[in-house]
């Protein structure tokens, strides 16, 4: 991945050249489980490795521990790269390492990296190993953020994007830049649906525009709340407020869905979604609003959305 060369480029290089390369990379000559090919989690794992370089050089390794990836790309596409599990190894060298089995159900792959000291060379193998844990394995966690999480506020760059509307869509209007006595700050966000009946909504997204079929969203673990202050125009608006819209029919889906219908006042308010407990490794629809047509076109305002 850093773009080190292994020995596919010295036998290029040879074929072209006449001759080998004046450093040659190291070679990976075994790397195997010791025991079984499945575990249970929380089990010792035994992995060998076996390196030499042709040149003398002397060697280091770095083991890496990784979810197998849930599906693979063809034709050179790009693909999501499973997160690292430092905390599975226990003791590792040259020799081979001890891994931690993880509590999650799911294959891992264990990788050697090799290097002899030279520029950009480097061997890398890896051996699979299958756990049975007392939880399913999340492939393409999201990507772990610090809280508080600021989903929306002054105008800017959040990490949700505003780009999922649903329903009506073209009777609703969202303005992250209105100057209409926000709760604090310049700024606030006015939202308008300008019908009658139907509904429609607005989902801060990530990826912007994906439902589902793109890796992404955040670890948002350990939040307890998602908060925001909101207004009414006149009070007495209902809106239902959420985060998690994307459903585990999608390869790509929210790992928990949260919504409550709230009557908003002409006064700017803090509301609060329960989040304790909730599974939150991997959020794509931060935060989301519906509104249904109440025989007048409904305006309310929003302040101040973040994950605490």
């Amino acid at each position: 991945p850093d773009g080190r060369r292994t020995a596919a480029v010295d036998t290029m290089t040879e074929i072209w050249s006449g001759k080998p390369p004046a450093n040659r990379c190291p070679v990976i000559e075994q790397i195997e489980l010791t025991g079984p090919l499945k575990v249970n989690s929380g089990d010792r794992v035994q992995v060998r490795l076996l390196a030499s370089d042709p040149d003398g050089d002397k060697l280091k390794v770095r083991w890496v521990v990784t979810g197998e990836a849930d599906s693979y790309s063809t034709g050179g596409d790009a693909q999501y790269a499973p997160p690292e599990i430092k905390e599975a190894i226990v003791k590792s060298d040259l020799s081979g390492a001890t891994i931690t089995a993880p509590e999650v159900s799911g294959i891992y792959r264990v990788y050697a990296y090799v290097d002899d000291g030279e520029p950009r060379g480097v061997a890398t193998a890896n051996v699979s190993i299958g756990v049975t844990g007392s939880a399913v394995r999340l492939g393409n966690q999201g990507k772990k953020v610090q809280l508080p999480l600021v989903v929306l506020d002054e105008p800017g760059t959040h990490p949700y994007t505003p780009s999922g509307f649903m329903g009506s869509a073209t009777a609703v209007k969202v303005d992250d830049a209105c100057a209409t006595a926000a709760k604090s700050g310049a700024h606030c966000t006015r939202v308008t649906y300008d019908r009658e009946g139907d509904w429609a909504g607005v989902v801060w997204q990530n990826p912007a525009n994906d439902w589902g079929s793109k890796a992404g969203g955040f670890d948002l673990t350990g939040a307890t709340a998602l908060t925001f202050w909101a207004r009414g125009g006149s009070g007495g608006e209902q809106v239902k407020f959420g985060m998690g819209l994307i459903g585990k029919d999608q390869p790509f889906h929210d790992t928990v869905k949260k919504e409550q219908m709230f009557t908003l006042t002409d006064q700017w308010k803090l509301y609060s979604i329960n989040l304790e407990g909730a599974d939150l490794r991997r959020i794509k629809s931060g935060f989301f609003f519906a509104v249904a047509g109440q025989g007048k076109p409904v305006e309310f305002f929003l302040d101040q959305v973040q994950y605490k």
